[in-house]
């Protein structure tokens, strides 16, 4: 499940209400349920969720980023988005009880806060404001899925690297990374359902424009203006 965040049960209580208020999802959570939220940590890399297996917890995301992906037949990887706060994990499995679609990992430190999914279900199944809450975020992460499913299909590569790097250099907190590690372009290139040629003539392109530099591994974005210009959120 993560790292329990070194504190005493109170002060930890103490700042789950305040993400509670902060997000206003009081009208949504019970005082009840409430006392069964654990604060807890995934390190930069740490796997939060993963494919196949169940998900015990139900998750609400409050600080950090998180990435989507998931495996094809042949073990490709595929990108599907990026999550920033507040979003929730366990809302399709809350009802349906199956293995989980995607890997989640945690992209910066990441912290959640985690209710067990079988507490969830008992306390909740007659509760019309989880269940409308419910509702809304499944509703929301359908209508995203089919948007970025679309944008993917439409827009060429270059708008797909601009808004994979955009995405990618927001640190916790909204901060702006401006140089960062990415993975080999042979893995980005998997991510992105592209060639290893194809991304190397874009980032060459991008690296000849002045939007980014790349020394051994590491991209620099210099020009960020002119990167989210080319870039269309595709995955947020």
């Amino acid at each position: 499940m993560g790292a329990l965040l070194g504190m005493s049960k109170d002060k930890s209580k103490q700042i789950i209400r305040e993400y509670i208020k902060k997000y206003d999802l009081n009208p949504y959570f019970s005082e009840e349920l409430i006392n069964h939220m654990t604060l807890v940590k995934f390190d930069r890399g740490e796997d939060i969720v993963t494919l196949g297996n169940k998900m015990d917890y139900y998750y609400l995301h409050i600080e950090g980023k998180l990435k989507i992906y998931t495996l094809l037949e042949n073990g490709k990887k595929v990108l599907i988005r990026f999550y920033s706060p507040l979003s929730v994990l366990g809302d399709l499995e809350y009802s349906f009880d199956f293995p989980c679609r995607a890997f989640v990992e945690a992209l910066t430190p990441a912290e959640l806060i985690a209710i067990p999914m079988d507490t969830l279900r008992e306390l909740t199944k007659d509760d019309p404001g989880f269940l409308r809450f419910l509702n809304e975020t499944v509703s929301k992460k359908h209508y995203q899925f089919s948007v970025v499913s679309f944008m993917n299909l439409t827009y060429p590569l270059e708008n797909r690297v601009a808004s994979y790097l955009d995405s990618i250099s927001q640190g916790a907190n909204h901060q702006t990374i401006d140089e960062f590690k990415t993975c080999t372009i042979g893995e980005m290139a998997e991510l992105l359902c592209t060639s290893y040629r194809h991304l190397s003539r874009v980032l060459n392109d991008f690296e000849q424009k002045g939007m980014i530099q790349r020394n051994r591994g590491k991209i620099k974005i210099v020009d960020f203006e002119q990167l989210k210009e080319l870039s269309v959120g595709l995955f947020e």
